[in-house]
């Protein structure tokens, strides 16, 4: 159970560091053009 804990959590935060890194790349494209 705590092993399937561990891991939805540490596809959660994959997830946010997704987002994080797509919203940089979109910011400094807008910057950029």
């Amino acid at each position: 159970f705590a092993v399937k804990v561990n891991d939805a959590l540490s596809l959660i935060l994959l997830i946010e560091l997704f987002v994080v890194t797509f919203r940089v790349v979109i910011i400094s494209f807008t910057i950029i053009l």
